[in-house]
């Protein structure tokens, strides 16, 4: 397998070789030269393009229709800076979505942000690593592009720094201009064999955990070295090098079977060039992310040499306190909507794995009325229970601070995510402090602002079936680097369909859920300073059990006042195992991590 870092050479010496203007010789039929006089071979000479003229500009601004907040935030500071000497104050700007019968010009006066539909954005990643950023000008197109959130916005800042001279934007028509990242390691060799060599082999048709488990090593290891491994599945034919997870059709896989694996530990070996990770459930990840975590350290060019060729169990250790949180909220489910859904066939709910497990009462200061979703919102973001439709508010009405405030505070990176729209009640109470959750257009206001002033990183709403994907890119947006994180991620819609007793459509929701929290788990292995709690903020439906008839069934078509499931992992979780708390114990959990030690009432 070609290395990726190759691939970006081979890249980078076309892009020059196109861009510059150069002497070579006359090549033969067959591409070999012949040895003749040189003939000179011209590009096109090299100009400056002002882009601002007297004030005004017929570039406009594009960045993906799907940028973060943080990216968002990070384009309206560059357009705020270019705009204080632009005659109508700002660039225009739009998103790069495409209809479906559209075409995009060959040549257009953009100024293009991230990875976006251009088509020339391709070309240009196709020589960039993970973290690097660069300037190009292509096309008539300025691409100020990264891959990750982390390097657009220093490209931005690069931008801003380099390219924004005495009130104008100066840039060549020749800029190919490319910052490379410092990685930790600026190579990885795995008992002498270079790790860009392997390759990443799953079972084939593998269960979530296993697939999650490879998706986080690659990822991870993306983020420490550049290198993006491929992902194949076992039915592929054999290569030397190949990481294997789960239990693959390989012989390296098999001769692991017999060995006694308890839970809560992982089994990592090597048996030449292959290196076998495996465990029970969601341990399956335990290995490769040890791999990472525990076997992958120092700095600079390093061999890993100390993966045991013996397979013996090693118990799985999280940091015994915990930097990151992570909430997930599956908004109406309660125990009845996992079980049902497991009884349609569900291949298992991969929570309840997970070694502590308790449950959470979810009644608010409106007793014995049950808790809306905003009350209870407020009772896990703040750690005060609250009257039913107030948003971060105590049940007096004063606003109070909640934990993603709280940890953005402290310098972490924030994020709040839902596939309900963003000003529901769930994400509000981690956004907002109003005392109606009806109150649409102010809390969109608040919302908006801190999203302008840079105060959240992803803030997302309406994400549907993406959720896992978009979780996904923010989880390594935020992981990325030095900084703390903490992220709120709700699944809206189990609760949506209870309330209509649509139990199919319960049922694919707690699996969609499923998809999600089993990608998060696995994420908690590979960052081992993360503390995860999944639970919900209420039961929706008061479903039930027929032992007679072997069905389940709604009695209520609203809330009610069942505890609610929660299951957590990671430093600090112990204290849910087994235990009933209140949903406001969850809250002050949270802000315990980021310091607080007074936190709520």
């Amino acid at each position: 397998m070609k290395s990726r870092s190759n691939v970006r050479f081979l890249a980078l010496a076309l892009l020059f070789v196109m861009l510059f203007t150069m002497v070579g010789c006359k090549p033969t039929e067959s591409g070999v030269t012949d040895g003749t006089t040189p003939e000179e071979v011209t590009t096109v000479p090299v100009s400056y393009i002002d882009v601002l003229k007297d004030g005004k500009t017929e570039y406009k601004i594009i960045r993906a229709e799907k940028a973060s907040s943080a990216v968002v935030s990070a384009v309206v500071a560059l357009n705020n800076k270019v705009g204080e000497t632009m005659d109508d104050g700002r660039f225009k700007m739009s998103d790069d979505f495409v209809g479906r019968n559209q075409e995009l010009p060959e040549t257009a006066k953009e100024i293009v942000v991230g990875v976006t539909t251009r088509k020339e954005t391709a070309e240009i990643g196709a020589m960039m690593a993970e973290k690097d950023f660069g300037i190009f000008y292509k096309n008539e197109r300025i691409f100020i592009y990264g891959e990750t959130d982390d390097a657009v916005i220093k490209a931005l800042e690069y931008f801003v720094e380099k390219y924004y001279v005495d009130g104008n934007i100066i840039i060549a028509n020749n800029t190919a201009d490319i910052v490379r990242f410092a990685y930790r390691f600026s190579s990885i060799k795995l008992n002498g064999e270079n790790i860009a060599n392997y390759r990443v082999v799953v079972p084939k048709n593998a269960d979530l955990l296993t697939k999650y488990a490879a998706e986080n090593f690659v990822n991870s290891l993306a983020i420490v070295c550049g290198e993006r491994l491929a992902i194949v599945e076992d039915s592929e034919s054999e290569s030397e090098c190949e990481i294997l997870i789960g239990k693959t059709n390989r012989a390296a896989s098999k001769a692991v079977e017999s060995v006694s694996c308890p839970d809560g530990s992982y089994i990592l070996c090597r048996s030449g060039k292959k290196y076998v990770s495996t465990g029970n459930g969601y341990m399956v990840g335990g290995g490769v992310a040890a791999l990472i975590t525990k076997h992958m350290t120092g700095t600079g060019d390093i061999d890993v040499t100390d993966v045991p060729e013996a397979a013996a169990p090693v118990a799985y250790t999280f940091d015994a306190t915990a930097k990151n949180a992570i909430l997930m909220i599956g908004d109406g489910m309660g125990v009845n909507h996992i079980n049902a859904t497991l009884a349609a066939g569900l291949e298992y709910f991969a929570p309840r794995q997970l070694p502590n497990i308790g449950f959470a009462v979810t009644r608010s200061a409106s007793y014995p009325t049950v808790t809306d979703s905003a009350a209870s919102a407020t009772a896990l973001s703040s750690g005060y229970k609250t009257i039913n439709k107030y948003l971060g508010m105590n049940r007096l009405g004063k606003s109070q601070q909640n934990v993603r405030e709280l940890a953005h505070s402290v310098g972490a990176k924030t994020a709040v995510i839902t596939t309900d729209v963003i000003t529901g009640a769930t994400p509000g109470g981690f956004l907002v402090h109003v005392n109606n959750r009806n109150s649409t257009a102010e809390i969109q206001s608040q919302i908006d602002k801190l999203i302008s002033e840079g105060k959240i990183d992803y803030c997302q709403g309406s994400v549907d079936d993406k959720l896992t994907s978009v979780v996904a890119d923010a989880l390594y947006g935020m992981a990325d680097g030095d900084s703390r994180f903490f992220a709120m991620f709700e699944a809206a819609y189990i609760d949506k369909r209870a309330h209509s007793n649509d139990l199919a459509q319960v049922r694919k929701m707690v699996t969609r859920y499923n998809d999600v929290a089993s990608y998060v788990i696995e994420f908690a292995l590979f960052h081992p300073d993360t503390a995860l709690v999944i639970t919900a903020d209420h039961e929706t439906g008061g479903i039930e059990y027929n032992e007679k008839t072997g069905a389940y069934y709604f009695t209520s078509g609203d809330h009610t006042h069942d505890d609610v499931p929660v299951h957590a992992i990671g430093g600090g979780t112990e204290k849910f195992k087994g235990v009933t708390v209140d949903n406001t114990d969850i809250a002050k959990f949270l802000a315990s991590i980021f310091g607080a030690t007074s936190f709520g009432e």
